[in-house]
């Protein structure tokens, strides 16, 4: 992969409040501001590692991934989130494909980068990340794109899609005909394929396979992301300990993860603490 920076402030993160509308979601304007609410201060502490110096403003809007046991923990005033799937922008919902742990919850957007202005995740940026082991992601690790997380990942050089069959057709020159574009027989061509036109990722923005409700519904919710730099059979996408990854706020922090646990963690940030 591309060397990354140093974790720092813009340009290499997403800005924290882009949408006109939050929808009843908090905004903080600035440090003073986040630190005089008891609630959320203690949310970004325990999720981030402490109250963000810089970053402002932060609108809870933008992010996706709520730790939601953590927010009840710390006294957030949040309502409980829906079992059925969003309708609109703002909603609050359990079920998002697969992680349905009671301690998640998630903030529709049906805008998947949240405000910002391009289609999708660029190019040598740091960005929040989900991840949970899974024996069809092979070689390469599948991750989907979810601020808030407090788990970072470093774009590199990426190229980002609309779906998986037009990655298929534009980095092997095939065509796939496959139910809801997934293409799994292309994933080990595919993921050398990135590899070889000098990528360190790609996205998919128009995927729609991930589940909403506890009896399977399933939606366009997030993007996409393949990380060829390890294995996503492994929680850690390869081995646990510090990985690739990052912590914290703004990726300001290294990731130690527990290779025993379900899915991505990084100790002392997010859940895992």
């Amino acid at each position: 992969p591309s060397p990354s920076p140093s974790p720092s402030p813009s340009p290499y993160v997403y800005g924290h409040c882009e949408s006109t509308d939050n929808h009843g979601w908090p905004v903080f304007q600035n440090r003073a501001e986040l630190q005089g609410n008891g609630a959320w201060s203690c949310y970004f502490s325990k999720v981030f590692g402490g109250v963000p110096d810089d970053g402002y403003p932060i609108c809870a809007y933008s992010f996706q991934k709520i730790y939601f046991a953590i927010a009840q923990g710390c006294g957030c005033s949040l309502n409980s989130p829906s079992t059925s799937c969003p309708t609109k922008d703002g909603d609050f919902y359990l079920v998002m494909s697969g992680f349905d742990d009671p301690g998640l919850a998630w903030i529709y957007n049906s805008d998947l980068m949240r405000g910002q202005t391009s289609f999708s995740v660029e190019s040598q940026k740091w960005v929040e990340v989900t991840h949970d082991a899974f024996w069809m992601d092979g070689a390469a690790t599948w991750l989907y794109y979810t601020p808030g997380s407090s788990a970072w990942f470093w774009t590199g050089n990426t190229r980002s899609y609309t779906d998986h069959n037009d990655a298929v057709h534009d980095l092997l020159q095939k065509r796939c005909f496959s139910a809801q574009n997934e293409c799994e027989s292309f994933f080990p061509a595919l993921y050398k394929a990135i590899g070889a036109a000098q990528l360190n990722s790609v996205s998919f923005v128009k995927h729609d396979d991930m589940q909403c409700n506890s009896w399977g519904a399933e939606m366009n919710l997030v993007i996409e992301i393949i990380d060829i730099a390890g294995p996503g059979t492994t929680p850690c996408g390869g081995s646990g300990g510090k990985t690739r990854f990052q912590a914290g706020w703004q990726a300001g922090a290294s990731c130690y993860c527990d290779s025993s646990k379900k899915g991505l963690n990084c100790k002392g940030y997010g859940a895992d603490r």
